[in-house]
């Protein structure tokens, strides 16, 4: 969203043509024309502040005259009404500057207020809106101020008359406040080479630890813990290792050696102790002894944890889901055989394959955005991600190029699946862009809603570009100092093609 404040003026866009009144009814000429410009001449003026958009029907200012003002205020991180604490309103024309009455709430984030000018030619209409703790100044520039209502009223006339309005439609700020509607500027700015592709969603490895057999014999499982998805905790039992009826390498046997080795050592180690304090054994002898008596008890401490009725368990070596289990219950395996994975799950890896032809794009890589299970698309930066690497050669098994992406566990990616992935590079080329959801289809071309005020907007085909997954570039058919609809252009379109549209729809005057 545009923070600065920005400012346009639009000039009777809602106007319609009346049939003119005949002599027969007893108009004069003078009587014809005042009715036609108390018809048809309003002002509309539009402004944004930081949080803020302010969209202001009018009658064209007159120096010296009482103007009534219908303000309608919407939150621009919401585009629901904006309920405010105060609003003051204030007609600056040169030095001199006027306030306007208390304002008077209507409806939800529509005021009204009067304004007496005091000098005529252009001047600035701000409007200072406080709310949430927070004040919001909108300024609105080049608001003419005329000297008599005649000359007011034909230049808002002769306004109207400029505007083509064949392809636009009406959609009211009530209409707008009650869907989910947004509407945003067209973007200026890099746009980079778009690379779309797949990307395998893994845990991340420092996020993920493996069970190993500790020595070799029979797996048994434990079914209820033992299963891809299960939650376990350090330490917590996953499987054992039995060497029943093996007659080598049986757990149960190496145990009973290494505390007979283990028994041996310390015996003979605190033998040599009490020797040693007589002299009869040097300190080398010693020292022997009880390096010899160290390394068993090493050892037997290793067996003997977790062994108990002559199996050995297996434990998960951290908290987090175990992520694959890669043997089955009573087959044999080997020491130092991997059991199971198992993945803290705070981190995944996402790998992405790209085509050779790219591989000088990649070391100026500036972004990347993932489409995630419910088909929402999220940015690198918003998954709190980072580029880790990418390959200096192909991969073998493929011939495509690996693109590395580290990024936290939104819970929206599932381990072991593909998702897409739009790798965006760096360019030095300025281009337009808008967000995808801006973009409708219509006969097969593209078309965007470009907003004359907030509540008329003209219907627009544009040539599309490239897309980032959230953003696509706009060839041709925009300028970089519009704005358009970016949620709720499917709604709008409906309307248009309904033609049901009231211009004052749910208006309060």
């Amino acid at each position: 969203m545009n923070k600065t404040i920005t400012a346009v003026a639009f000039v009777a866009l809602q106007a319609l043509f009346l049939a003119a009144c005949s002599h027969g009814n007893g108009h004069t000429d003078g009587d014809e024309e005042e009715e036609h410009h108390h018809h048809h001449a309003e002002l509309y003026l539009t402004g944004y502040g930081a949080r803020t958009e302010v969209y202001a029907e009018a009658h064209p200012f007159v120096a010296g005259h009482e103007c009534h003002v219908l303000l309608h205020l919407t939150n621009l991180q919401s585009f629901k009404p904006q309920k405010a604490d105060d609003v003051l309103l204030t007609l600056t024309v040169g030095n001199v500057s006027v306030a306007a009455g208390k304002p008077e709430l209507i409806d939800n984030g529509i005021y009204e207020v009067h304004i007496t000018p005091k000098a005529a030619g252009k001047g600035r209409l701000t409007v200072k809106v406080t709310a949430d703790g927070y004040t919001d100044s909108v300024g609105i520039n080049g608001v003419a101020v005329f000297d008599n209502e005649h000359a007011a009223l034909h230049s808002a006339e002769e306004a109207a008359d400029s505007v083509d309005t064949s392809n636009s439609v009406r959609f009211t700020k009530e209409q707008s406040w009650n869907i989910g509607f947004a509407t945003d500027s067209v973007c200026t700015g890099s746009f980079g080479q778009v690379i779309r592709t797949a990307a395998r969603v893994m845990p991340a490895p420092a996020d993920e630890a493996v069970a190993v057999a500790r020595t070799s014999g029979i797996v048994v499982l434990d079914n209820a813990v033992a299963v891809s998805g299960h939650r376990v905790a350090a330490g917590e039992t996953l499987m054992y290792i039995s060497g029943n009826g093996l007659s080598d390498n049986n757990i149960d046997v190496k145990v009973q050696d290494a505390k007979a080795k283990y028994e041996l050592a310390r015996s003979e180690y605190e033998r040599k102790q009490s020797l040693a304090g007589e002299r009869i054994v040097s300190d080398e002898e010693l020292q022997q002894a009880k390096a010899e008596y160290v390394s068993a008890k090493a050892c037997f401490d290793n067996l003997n944890r977790n062994f108990s009725n002559g199996r050995l368990a297996v434990v998960a070596p951290c908290n987090g889901f175990i992520g694959n289990v890669s043997v089955t219950n009573g087959q044999y395996v080997d020491e130092g055989t991997p059991l199971a994975t198992v993945s803290h799950c705070e981190s995944l890896q996402m790998t992405a394959y790209v085509q050779p032809k790219y591989y000088n794009s990649l070391a100026h890589i500036v972004a990347a955005n993932f489409v995630d299970n419910n088909r929402q698309t999220l940015s690198l930066q918003s998954l709190g991600g980072r580029v880790a690497a990418y390959g200096k050669t192909a991969d073998e098994r493929n011939g495509l190029i690996p693109v590395t992406f580290i990024v936290a566990n939104n819970g929206g990616f599932t381990p072991g699946t593909f998702t897409d992935v739009f790798i965006v590079t760096e360019t030095a080329d300025k281009a337009l862009t808008v967000c995808n959801d801006a973009i409708v289809e219509d006969m097969g071309n593209s078309f965007v809603f470009v907003q004359q005020t907030p509540e008329l907007f003209s219907k627009r085909e544009v040539v599309c570009g490239p897309s980032d997954g959230r953003r696509t570039q706009i060839l041709s058919g925009l300028s970089g100092n519009e704005r358009v609809v970016t949620q709720g252009a499917a709604i709008v379109k409906l309307a248009q093609s309904s033609g049901s549209v009231d211009a004052h729809a749910g208006h309060v005057h």
